[in-house]
């Protein structure tokens, strides 16, 4: 969600969509859960460009996915610098799959 105006009112918005989401829940006689983690971003606060305002929204996205099924955050500063850590390991993790730099070390413990 992009935010151009209130943020407050926009959080509100988030909530409405949520409870509608959950409601949708009924398929015939039976019931299902449904949940919806939404992460926002304000324009032009946290970006110039479209694509900068979405990455952080999707930033903030992966923090209120982080945080627990069905909520919903706003991008803030430090969000940015956990989810680079997060990529740059990730990155590291799979090229070192990638070139085999993975070995198995044996330690027993012996109490």
């Amino acid at each position: 969600m992009i935010v151009v105006g209130e943020q407050e009112r926009a959080h509100g918005d988030m909530g409405n969509m949520s409870g509608h989401l959950t409601n949708m829940g009924a398929l015939g006689k039976s019931r299902t859960s449904i949940t919806c983690s939404m992460g926002g971003a304000r324009f032009p606060e946290d970006g110039s460009t479209v694509d900068e305002v979405l990455v952080k929204a999707d930033i903030a996205l992966h923090n209120a996915k982080r945080e627990g099924k069905n909520r919903a955050c706003f991008f803030e500063e430090h969000m940015a610098s956990m989810f680079g850590e997060r990529v740059r390991s990730e990155s590291i993790v799979a090229e070192s799959v990638r070139t085999e730099n993975f070995y198995l070390v044996y330690q027993p413990i012996v109490e």
